[in-house]
């Protein structure tokens, strides 16, 4: 469960009813916030395996452009990395949506039983997730290094061109 203030957490008594700050607490809302707990959690490790995936493919990139002295081959890199970028910026916009759900529902917020809907959390920007601060750091050092990887490829190629002439 999380533990801030403004989100639900547990205690189960002696009596075997779980209470949120003295106050009984039905099963009903428990398994709802579980539900929502397994979404928020998915959607972290697919954020993780996005980020894995992305360094393996750039990497790949660089590896590949290095031993063929093509910075044409580490450029490729760029389109997968800024694709990565807006999925796992979606996949995070999504998790604050059911975080804010999540918190409602712990909240008391008048919803329906077992919703999932998160189109009420209009507040939660699609921007302000791609260009968190988190994926913002990630993404950018690995286009840096992309990019270092080129410059220094392009001029490593023309160092060993202009020496090879007689």
């Amino acid at each position: 469960m999380f533990g801030s203030d403004s989100t639900f957490v547990y205690n189960q008594n002696n009596d075997g009813l779980s209470r949120f700050r003295g106050v009984p607490v039905p099963p009903e809302k428990i398994e709802h916030l579980k539900l929502i707990q397994g979404v928020i959690q998915r959607l972290g490790q697919n954020s993780f395996a996005i980020k894995g995936w992305c360094v393996t493919i750039v990497s790949a990139l660089i590896a590949l452009g290095a031993k063929d002295a093509s910075p044409r081959v580490i450029a490729v890199g760029f389109l997968p990395t800024f694709l990565f970028w807006c999925l796992d910026g979606f996949y995070l916009w999504r998790e604050r949506r059911f975080r804010e759900l999540y918190s409602r529902i712990a909240r008391g917020d008048d919803l329906p039983p077992f919703t999932m809907h998160t189109n009420d959390e209009v507040h939660v920007k699609l921007q302000r997730s791609l260009f968190s601060l988190s994926l913002l750091a990630f993404y950018l050092c690995l286009l840096g290094v992309a990019l270092v990887a080129m410059i220094l490829l392009a001029r490593g190629a023309d160092v060993g061109a202009a020496t090879s002439k007689p």
